[in-house]
C-alpha cells in the first residue's frame, strides 16, 4: 500500500511542504524516483510504480504547487530551481537524512 511523506523544503528563505508517494512492498537496494512532467502530478506514475514495485522501492514526487504539496510563498515564482529543491529534499529523504522539521506520513486508500 502505498504511503505518502509530507517533506519540509527550504528554499529562498521560506519552508514549505511537499509529497513524496513510497511504493514499497519489498525491502530492495534498488530505488526509483519518478519525477513527473511539469504539469503532471504523482498520478501519472502509479501505474508504472505497481508494475515495478515487486522488486524495487519506488518514490513519487509531487513538485510544489502540485497534487497534495503545498504552493510556494506569494512573491516566490515557479522556477527550475524550485523543482530542484523539491528533488533534493526527496532525495535527502530517501537516503535517510534528518529533514529538521515534522515529518507526516498516512497510508494511501
Amino acid at each position: 500500500m502505498p504511503v505518502r511523506h509530507y517533506l519540509p523544503v527550504y528554499h529562498q528563505g521560506h519552508f514549505r511542504q511537499i509529497c513524496l508517494t513510497e511504493f514499497s512492498s519489498v525491502k530492495s537496494e534498488e530505488t526509483i524516483l519518478c519525477l513527473p512532467g511539469l504539469l503532471e502530478t504523482s498520478a501519472a506514475w502509479h501505474d508504472f510504480a505497481n508494475f515495478f514495485v515487486k522488486k524495487h522501492r519506488v518514490f513519487i514526487i509531487d513538485y510544489a504547487g502540485r497534487a497534495l504539496s503545498e504552493y510556494l510563498p506569494d512573491g516566490i515564482e515557479y522556477r527550475m530551481s524550485a523543482c530542484l529543491a523539491d528533488i533534493c529534499s526527496a532525495v535527502s529523504f530517501i537516503n535517510g537524512f534528518d529533514q529538521r522539521s515534522k515529518k507526516r506520513a498516512s497510508s494511501i486508500e
